[in-house]
């Protein structure tokens, strides 16, 4: 809700239906009536139905943003969608499938989270494709990073764009290819092994699996030590930046 009123004034804001008039992609709209849009949509629905039934409409309505008992868009739209019959859904999470999947394993429930306040004891800061200043849960996040920056201490952002928390927050961008953060996580990890900087102690006691992580990263299942000279032309960042990040890390 923080940018609600610039939306909301914007010059470009759309205050009525668009019906496209050119080829897809064409970028070719007219204005339309509430009524005709509607109808539109009615018609296009039910030829569907008609055609291909209802396991043909795919209900991907929704935002996770939106959960009061009028706006909850995702609810509203599966309301409606299923009054046509058994439409096809959506399996897991396309905003958090990721997290769902992992927090599990890592926090023992899904239901966990963090508070930002607790960053104020870190003596070291890895924002690794985190954009605090534009994706907002929570709104202390900020100024957390803005007492540590104030306070000395380095926070590095990792991230492909130079997002606003790079420019504003972080002390330190490291660009990375888009969807190569495995290989530099595993390259870090590497270094981390081969110094001797992991606390097996904690490993032991906390950890699942972990001899068969280390056998990959040291490449002992493939042949292929996965170090910081491996990621570099995977990744784009320099093995030496990789190494650094992982001693300072």
């Amino acid at each position: 809700g923080l940018r609600a009123l610039e939306s909301r004034n914007a010059p470009d804001r759309l205050t009525a239906p668009l019906i496209r008039t050119g080829a897809r992609g064409s970028g070719d709209f007219r204005p339309a009536s509430w009524d005709e849009a509607l109808d539109l949509a009615a018609r296009r629905l039910q030829s569907v139905l008609a055609q291909h039934g209802a396991e043909a409409v795919l209900n991907q309505g929704g935002a996770g943003a939106c959960s009061g008992a009028l706006h909850r868009t995702n609810a509203l739209t599966a309301r409606f969608l299923n009054l046509l019959g058994p439409v096809t859904r959506l399996v897991g999470s396309y905003s958090a499938g990721a997290a769902n999947f992992a927090l599990p394993y890592v926090f023992g429930s899904a239901q966990a989270g963090m508070d930002a306040r607790t960053l104020l004891q870190s003596r070291f800061v890895l924002l690794w494709g985190f954009n605090a200043a534009d994706t907002r849960f929570g709104n202390e996040t900020e100024a957390v990073l803005e007492r540590l920056r104030a306070a000395g201490v380095p926070i590095v952002v990792l991230d492909p764009r130079r997002t606003r928390t790079a420019q504003v927050h972080g002390t330190e961008w490291i660009p990375i290819r888009p969807d190569t953060d495995t290989a530099a996580m595993l390259a870090v990890l590497h270094e981390l092994l081969v110094c001797g900087l992991v606390d097996r102690g904690f490993l032991q006691r906390c950890t699942h699996g972990f001899d068969q992580l280390e056998r990959h990263v040291l490449g002992g299942d493939d042949g292929i030590p996965k170090t910081a000279a491996w990621a570099e032309p995977i990744t784009g960042i320099p093995a030496a930046t990789l190494c650094d990040l992982a001693g300072r890390y």
